[in-house]
């Protein structure tokens, strides 16, 4: 009960973090102040456009992978609000991941891709955040359970380890597949109750 109460306290004080952060890269837009965490269910899609709103970030072992995926999701219609990097030189992959995965949780993308030289440094980053079900994906059939049983609305990815072509089928399953619905949405509500 102890430790449940102090996470809570730490989530709470997350939110007043969230509302005073400052973009780390002078390119970034700043943020606007957010308002208050709030459940994103999973059929919050862009509705009446051709796409979905994306959150898209990497460090810079990730940049080469992020920028041929926005490439791909912007031919696609999808709407990619990219929070860098910029470049490849070197940089810290909380700066960028942590408000890609904001945007999700704030509401303000639908889903987001964060691509790291493995994959688990963002996924660690974006699962810190409430609201956030962030999914280390390797190969279209983890995308697919990700979505369908676990309403993941984070995609991470590796981008030392895995291929253009095997991201490009990962990324098309992820944004492909529906979540599975009741049997699995107790489960999701245990998560963040």
């Amino acid at each position: 009960m102890a430790q449940q109460l102090a996470l809570d306290r730490l989530l709470d004080e997350e939110v007043h973090e969230a509302d005073s952060w400052k973009p780390p890269f002078p390119s970034m837009p700043p943020v606007e102040v957010m308002g208050p965490l709030r459940s994103v269910p999973s059929n919050v899609e862009s509705a009446g456009r051709d796409g979905l709103r994306i959150a898209l970030a990497s460090d810079h072992a990730g940049y080469a992978l992020k920028e041929h995926l926005k490439q791909r999701l912007q031919a696609a219609g999808h709407a990619v609000e990219d929070y860098g990097v910029h470049d490849e030189r070197p940089a810290d992959y909380p700066d960028t991941g942590r408000p890609a995965a904001q945007a999700v949780a704030y509401g303000h993308a639908d889903r987001a891709v964060l691509v790291d030289g493995a994959g688990m440094a963002m996924c660690i980053v974006a699962n810190r955040i409430r609201f956030v079900r962030a999914a280390l994906c390797t190969a279209p059939c983890y995308a697919v359970m990700a979505r369908e049983h676990n309403d993941a609305n984070v995609l991470c990815l590796g981008g030392r380890m895995t291929g253009v072509h095997m991201a490009e089928q990962i990324l098309d399953a992820f944004l492909a597949t529906s979540f599975g619905g009741p049997r699995h949405q107790r489960r999701i509500d245990k998560i963040d109750p």
